[in-house]
């Protein structure tokens, strides 16, 4: 199993629990701790610096995202995702995240929606270089920028969830094709002006079409994801 370079040295004890989580999740989200890597219970502790308990309590939490998978009287890894399954995390990380936008965009201030557009600018930069992998690196990043701005704590800690559950599962889909690039394009673009025109409903609506999921302009189910997953790609 391989282990970041850096100890997580001053760790205060009431934060244990978490600060084992987030760094286990961390370092499963990006690539660090790989698909189906076993997760040793001493080495997290060499790793961490902290006991077996809070690092237990971490996993079960990481267990309860679908993130590790833990088997009883075995061992713990980090799960193996499906690829097929990848087609549906798109669509739920649509589904939520667009009703996300509805609470974040009124609430951005003129820093936050700079870097928004700034985003949208990337995700229009990766359809000119026909790059899925630097399209999903942006998705995650708006993912990202949503969570953090969300001003409904109850909805940050469940779109945190989702992102941390799906949006890994959406990694396996690096090495796929786009069949149609005019769909993330002119979705980018729509997000941008949508912004400009302080209209949540047409971000919402746009960044759901991307995901997959029908809109008025798109009555039938939007699959432009192409079907040639590699397992493993990530």
């Amino acid at each position: 199993m391989p282990i970041p370079d850096s100890p997580r040295a001053g760790v205060k004890r009431r934060l244990l629990r978490e600060e084992a989580y987030e760094s286990i999740r961390d370092a499963i989200l990006d690539g660090t701790l790989a698909c189906g890597e076993r997760l040793e219970d001493k080495k997290l502790q060499d790793w961490l610096g902290i006991s077996r308990t809070p690092i237990r309590e971490a996993l079960n939490q990481l267990a309860a995202e679908n993130l590790v998978v833990i088997r009883a009287q075995s061992h713990t890894s980090v799960i193996e995702p499906d690829p097929e399954q990848a087609y549906d995390a798109v669509q739920v990380l649509g589904a939520v995240f667009g009703g996300v936008f509805r609470v974040v965009l009124p609430a951005l201030d003129d820093d936050g929606r700079q870097m928004l557009t700034g985003l949208f600018e990337g995700g229009l930069r990766a359809t000119e270089l026909r790059s899925v992998r630097e399209q999903i690196v942006v998705l995650l990043q708006v993912y990202d920028l949503l969570v953090a701005h969300c001003p409904n704590a109850t909805l940050r800690d469940v779109a945190r969830s989702i992102r941390n559950t799906y949006g890994f599962q959406i990694g396996m889909l690096r090495n796929a094709e786009i069949y149609d690039w005019e769909v993330p394009r002119a979705a980018w673009s729509r997000m941008r002006r949508g912004v400009d025109d302080g209209d949540p409903v047409a971000v919402q609506l746009a960044f759901q079409e991307m995901h997959s999921l029908p809109t008025t302009s798109t009555p039938g189910s939007l699959w432009y994801w192409a079907a040639h997953v590699s397992p493993g790609s990530r």
